[in-house]
C-alpha cells in the first residue's frame, strides 16, 4: 500500500510540475505582454502562445482531479480551505482565455486596451493565486479533529504563502522570457533578453529566501533534510541550475537557458515534494489533525485500478505536448 500511495504522490508533483515547465511558459508570456508596446508585438507574442497555451492547462486540471481520485480527505479539506482563492484562479483563468481570443480583434482602442489587459492580469494573478495555494499546503492550514479548515482566508495569505507565490510568479516570468526569447523574432528577442536577466535576479533572491524562510519558520518541512543531509544536494543543485540560466541567457543562447530553466522549475518542485514526503496536507494544530499518504489515500483497490488508465492518459498527453512542441518550435 505504501508503494501505492508514494506512487501516487509522485505522479501528482509530475503533473504539477509538467505544468509549471510548459504552462509557465504562456504565463510568463501574458506577464511581459503588459510591457509589450501595444501593436505587432502584441500579436506576435499571442501567436506565440496560441497552439499551446489551451493544451498546457490540460497538466494541471488533471493534477486536481487525481488528487479528488486518490486522495479524497486530502482534497475535501483542501478545496474547503481555499474555496475563495479557488474561486478567483476559476475567474483568472477565465479572463486570461476569454481574453487571448478577444485581445486578437482589432475592434476598437478600449476594446483592445481591455482585453489586452484582461491578458495579463489574468496571467498574473493566476500564477500569484497557485503560488499561494502551494506556500499553504507546504506550510499546513489550520483543521480539527474531522480535517475542517478552521482558519480564515487573511490566513491564507500569510508571508511565507506569498512568498512562495512571489517566488513562482518570477520563475514563470522567467521562463516565459525565455520562450519569447527562442519564438519571437531579432527585434523582440533583444528586448526578451533584458526582461529574462531582470526577472532571473528576483527569481534567484526570492529563492534564497524561500529557503532561508523554510529553514527557519518551518522546521517540520525540514525534517526529511535533517535524517538525510545528502538530500542538501537538491536545493543546491537548483540554485545553481538558475544562475547557469543567467550565463547563457547572458550569452544569447535561448534554447541553453530555457533547457537550464526547465531543470530549475523540476530541481524546485523536486525539492519542495522532498520536504513534504510523506504529509500530503499538514495542520497548524498539531500533526495528528493533518493529512499524510496514509490516512489520506483512497484504498488500496482504487489506487491500483485508476494507476493504468492515468499512466496511459499521461503517455498521450506527454505525447500530444511533444508534438505541438516539435510542429510550432520555430520563430
Amino acid at each position: 500500500m505504501a508503494v501505492l500511495q508514494t506512487t501516487w504522490f509522485v505522479i501528482i508533483v509530475a503533473l504539477v510540475t509538467g505544468f509549471m515547465v510548459m504552462g509557465g511558459t504562456d504565463f510568463g508570456a501574458g506577464f511581459w505582454y503588459l510591457f509589450t508596446p501595444r501593436g505587432r508585438e502584441r500579436m506576435a507574442i499571442l501567436k506565440a502562445i496560441g497552439p499551446v497555451w489551451d493544451g498546457n492547462e490540460v497538466w494541471l486540471v488533471t493534477a486536481g482531479a487525481l488528487v479528488f481520485a486518490a486522495f479524497p480527505p486530502v482534497y475535501a479539506s483542501l478545496f474547503s480551505a481555499l474555496y475563495l482563492p479557488v474561486m478567483l484562479l476559476a475567474f483568472a483563468l477565465i479572463l486570461r482565455t476569454v481574453a487571448i481570443e478577444f485581445a486578437a480583434q482589432d475592434v476598437s482602442p478600449k476594446w483592445n486596451k481591455a482585453w489586452d489587459m484582461g491578458f495579463g492580469v489574468g496571467s498574473i494573478l493566476s500564477m500569484v493565486l497557485l503560488g499561494a495555494a502551494m506556500g499553504n499546503v507546504l506550510r499546513g492550514i489550520p483543521m480539527d479533529d474531522h480535517g475542517n479548515f478552521t482558519g480564515t482566508f487573511l490566513g491564507i495569505l500569510n508571508p511565507y504563502a506569498l512568498l512562495i507565490a512571489l517566488t513562482g510568479l518570477a520563475m514563470v516570468a522567467t521562463h516565459g522570457a525565455l520562450f519569447l526569447q527562442i519564438r519571437m523574432g531579432e527585434k523582440i528577442a533583444s528586448r526578451t533578453r533584458r526582461w529574462a536577466g531582470m526577472a532571473l535576479w528576483s527569481f534567484v533572491i526570492l529563492y534564497i529566501s524561500c529557503v532561508i524562510a523554510s529553514i527557519f519558520t518551518q522546521p517540520r518541512m525540514m525534517l526529511n533534510f535533517t535524517h538525510i543531509p545528502a538530500l542538501w544536494a537538491l536545493p543546491v543543485l537548483t540554485l545553481l541550475l538558475i544562475i547557469l540560466i543567467g550565463f547563457k541567457n547572458h550569452a544569447g543562447d535561448a534554447a541553453g537557458a530555457s533547457r537550464f530553466s526547465v531543470a530549475s522549475i523540476i530541481g524546485l518542485f523536486a525539492t519542495a515534494a522532498t520536504t513534504h514526503y510523506p504529509r500530503m496536507l499538514p495542520s497548524l494544530n498539531g500533526s495528528s489533525h493533518g493529512y499524510t499518504i496514509a490516512n489520506g489515500s483512497s484504498s488500496a483497490l482504487t489506487l491500483t485500478l485508476m494507476l493504468p488508465i492515468t499512466l496511459i492518459g499521461m503517455g498521450i498527453v506527454i505525447s500530444y505536448t511533444a508534438f505541438v512542441r516539435k510542429q510550432f518550435r520555430d520563430k
